[in-house]
């Protein structure tokens, strides 16, 4: 006689877009709040420890140039990376060696003042190495006027690119008065009113925060300055970044 078909459901049942399984997941995932920001701030302190840790790896082997520029004088060799003063430059750039310069970075941005001198490693008259500095008033009133131009440069493609470039703006001279009465002060008032950068342009932030610092201070020439090794260092988490107290 006839036998009957029976249809089983096989294990390897074609998925069908739609089917009851992937709503579920669907409601699930719909269900589960995202704290945006978390996770936002999660990936930037990521990406800044990978930095840090990068600037480590491979160790630094400043020999390995002083070799190169000797095998091969007809090229100019620039050496770079853990440069942390004039001495440090000074003992790496010599006329001993063929290399021809340095290139400083993170110690710049930290204490500028204190590479104010680097003139004199290339100056061979001493009248001008013995000229006075200008002022840190003076050397920040010449910045903000620059700040001026370029809000006013950029200010006819709209507000917004005024207020983007504020921070980078005020960033540079963020450290100009470390280690010197009012250093804090001129810090967080920075600080406090890029927040409110809709409000504030970068010359205006920075003629604010200029007031908080001693007229005695900026008055000072600016290669009068205490030494970095000699200022009070924080116990500060490492980070990368502007308007931070030391960049690592």
């Amino acid at each position: 006689g006839g036998g009957s078909t029976s249809t089983s459901t096989s294990s390897t049942e074609l998925w069908v877009p739609g089917s009851n399984e992937e709503q579920q997941t669907n409601d699930d995932d719909r269900s589960k709040k995202v704290d945006h920001k978390r996770v936002q701030y999660q990936a930037q302190n990521n990406a800044r420890k990978a930095t840090i840790q990068n600037r480590s790896v491979p160790p630094l082997r400043p020999n390995v140039v002083n070799m190169l520029a000797e095998e091969m004088p007809h090229l100019e060799f620039v050496t770079n990376g853990g440069i942390l003063s004039l001495d440090d430059l000074k003992s790496r750039v010599h006329d001993g060696n063929h290399v021809s310069g340095g290139m400083v970075g993170r110690a710049v941005i930290n204490h500028p003042s204190s590479f104010a001198r680097a003139d004199a490693l290339w100056e061979s008259n001493t009248e001008q190495q013995h000229q006075r500095k200008p002022s840190r008033h003076d050397i920040l009133s010449e910045y903000i006027a620059y700040c001026r131009r370029e809000e006013a440069r950029v200010l006819s493609h709209g507000i917004e690119h005024v207020q983007r470039l504020c921070k980078p703006l005020v960033a540079v001279p963020f450290n100009l008065f470390a280690g010197e009465e009012g250093h804090d002060a001129f810090q967080r008032r920075i600080r406090k009113l890029v927040r409110r950068r809709e409000r504030h342009h970068a010359s205006k932030i920075l003629y604010a925060a200029m007031m908080e610092v001693p007229q005695s201070t900026r008055d000072q020439p600016v290669d009068d300055c205490v030494e970095f090794a000699n200022m009070k260092q924080y116990d500060f988490s490492k980070r990368a970044g502007p308007l931070q107290r030391r960049i690592w």
